[in-house]
């Protein structure tokens, strides 16, 4: 819901701890487990958050993201630990590859990356297209109810 509200508004400092690549054969399982149903373990850190929350977004980041898990008794806790790709220059800023462009998200037209790195994909996010079926059937429903 905060999501879908942030998208919305051209806001988001949501950070997902568990988006699984098709290659994280562990998440994947969990995912199984519970009936193929994603649930994000995300940190929102719109109100609250350190500074890292002001790393932006690049397509050829210097910064790689790695969810970290700990347990103590029964209790399991979670942080990011980031860790840098190759030297970072002083005054260089840190760049993350937010991977939003990876998934169709519910915005309403696509958002172009401004990152100007010579790897650039395009966009930042890109909103959900309807299937050309889908389309086709919406433009013969439009003439059927006009006539």
């Amino acid at each position: 819901m905060r999501g879908t509200y942030y998208d919305d508004n051209g806001l988001s400092y949501l950070f997902d701890l568990n988006d699984p690549s098709e290659s994280d054969e562990r998440e994947q399982i969990i995912q199984k487990v519970y009936y193929n149903e994603f649930f994000p373990l995300c940190l929102d850190s719109m109100f609250y958050g350190n500074e890292a929350r002001f790393i932006n977004h690049s397509c050829d980041p210097n910064v790689l993201s790695f969810n970290l898990t700990g347990q103590v008794d029964s209790n399991v806790y979670h942080s990011i630990g980031l860790f840098a790709t190759r030297k970072i220059l002083v005054g260089e800023e840190l760049t993350l590859d937010y991977q939003w462009d990876k998934n169709d998200l519910t915005i309403s037209q696509d958002v172009p990356c401004l990152c100007g790195s010579l790897k650039c994909r395009g966009f930042l996010m890109r909103a959900k297209k309807m299937k050309k079926s889908q389309s086709n059937n919406v433009k013969l429903e439009s003439r059927v109810t006009s006539k």
